[in-house]
This record gives C-alpha cells, structure tokens and sequence, in this order.
C-alpha cells in the first residue's frame, strides 16, 4: 500500500499532518491497517506500507500469530476465508483491536518483527 496525496485528494498538508504529527501516529495507523490487512486478504504472504519514504514490511505469518496469542478466537484455517466469520470477529473485537492498536507494548512488540525504515536523508 502506498500512502500519500495525489492531484485532487486531500491537500498534501493535510496528509503530511495527519501522518506525520508524531510518531505513534504513523505507528498506529500502520498497525492498524497491518491488523486489518491480515483479517481482509488471507491469501498474502506479507504486506508492506510506504508512506513519503517511510516504509514498513511484515510477514502475514508473524502478524498472525501475534493476534492468535492475543485474540483467542482469530478466525483461523477455513474460517479465514468465510466472509461472515472475519466480520463477526471485527464486530466482537472492535474495541480490543483499538486498545491493542493505542497500548505502547503492543506496538513494540509489532514493530519489532518489522521496524518501520526512516527515509534515507
């Protein structure tokens, strides 16, 4: 996933605020998004998120098995794949996916299998 402005989106300030007004908040919106991105398309092997040079990398694996340790009921084998079971998790979990999301550890714990990369200066 790229993220970013682009002509006739949202002013690239806008954008540059939102991500860039500390650091937790790129941290979050990546975790976030990698949570979600692991729910919604079980057939990737990893996922990668490139934001104005900033990049992050992960393997579905790794964040699976982080939210199999934390959500005892992640829709897993065939269940990953029905449609209904996924959207019964989310609608169960909304809520604990957001503290997971804001607790400081939790982030910790994720970046540390794919630290997000500074752009080169």
């Amino acid at each position: 996933m790229l993220y970013g402005s682009k002509k006739d989106s949202l002013p690239e300030e806008e954008v540059l605020e939102y991500w860039f007004n500390g650091e937790e908040t790129m941290e979050k919106n990546f975790l976030y998004n990698g949570i979600f991105m692991s729910l919604l398309v079980p057939n990737a092997k990893a996922y990668e998120f490139t934001m104005d040079g900033f990049s992050l990398s992960f393997k579905r694996k790794d964040m699976i098995q982080q939210l199999e340790e934390t959500f005892a009921d992640f829709p897993t084998d065939e269940a990953a794949w029905d449609q209904q079971a996924i959207q019964e998790f989310i609608d169960r979990n909304h809520e604990s996916i957001k503290e997971m999301v804001n607790s400081a550890e939790q982030r910790k714990d994720f970046f540390q299998q794919g630290p997000l990369t500074p752009p080169l200066k």
